[in-house]
């Protein structure tokens, strides 16, 4: 019996080892793609915007805490434009404090100006600013995530050729699906399945939900409206709810 339990423990650490361990690699891999986008938008074209939405608004985050951002909405000229963008930067910035955000969100007052960088391959897709420093701590906080687990099983006898190839393997993989994915929206107007991003509306986000293109309903929205994930997936949601609704009511 005593051996039964020994075996189920060493089978919860190790399961928890692997969460960890992919935990970390996720981080690592959202902070090479991150700085892959910094470093792609260096070469972007880079033509004045004009600020019309310039606020703190405030999302529950890490198991429903409170945290603040600066919502930052833009207009901008461009190839097939014009366009609207509401991206600082390739990642997004959270304050814990609402002050925080307030002093982001005041380097852009509205109907200033600010220097927009918008994708050539995609001039919907800008930014204000590149935005390496959250890549660097998104890498950072991902090897301190493979401390432990890496040390653990270095312990355990895995060789440490091994459990480096297969953390490198891991870590290669998200990117790449990482990057695949990150220019979906761009993809999707190539192939018709979205009209150009100046003409893209709520009904254009319902239309793909009804199709069960959810993530790239949930990238539309946050493209259309400036919104956190949580609240474009919440309102994504929504939108299925209410056309369920009425489906059931004409029933």
């Amino acid at each position: 019996m005593t051996e039964l339990f020994q075996n189920a423990g060493a089978l919860c650490v190790g399961m928890i080892a692997l969460i960890v361990l992919f935990i970390g690699a996720l981080l690592i891999s959202l902070g090479l793609f991150t700085l892959q986008r910094h470093r792609a938008a260096a070469g972007w074209p880079q033509v004045p915007g004009v600020v019309e939405v310039s606020e703190v608004v405030g999302e529950h985050h890490f198991k429903d805490k409170l945290m603040y951002r600066a919502k930052i909405r833009y207009g901008y000229g461009a190839p097939g434009g014009p366009y609207v963008g509401n991206k600082m930067a390739n990642t997004g910035r959270l304050y814990a404090t609402e002050k925080e955000a307030q002093r982001e969100a005041a380097r852009y007052p509205v109907g200033g100006t600010a220097l927009v960088r918008y994708n050539p391959a995609d001039p919907a897709e800008a930014v204000l600013e590149r935005g390496a420093s959250g890549g660097v701590l998104l890498v950072c906080f991902g090897l301190l995530c493979w401390i432990a687990p890496v040390a653990g099983g270095i312990a355990a006898g895995l060789g440490r050729v091994t459990i480096a190839a297969v953390l490198v393997g891991l870590v290669l993989l998200i990117t790449v699906l990482m990057l695949k994915s990150g220019s979906s929206l761009a993809r999707a107007r190539t192939r018709g399945l979205l009209p150009p991003a100046d003409s893209c509306g709520d009904a254009d986000v319902r239309a793909l939900r009804a199709r069960g293109e959810e993530r790239l309903a949930v990238r539309l929205y946050r493209e259309l409206h400036g919104s956190g994930l949580k609240e474009a997936r919440q309102a994504v949601e929504g939108m299925g709810e209410a056309v369920k609704g009425k489906g059931g009511d004409n029933g």
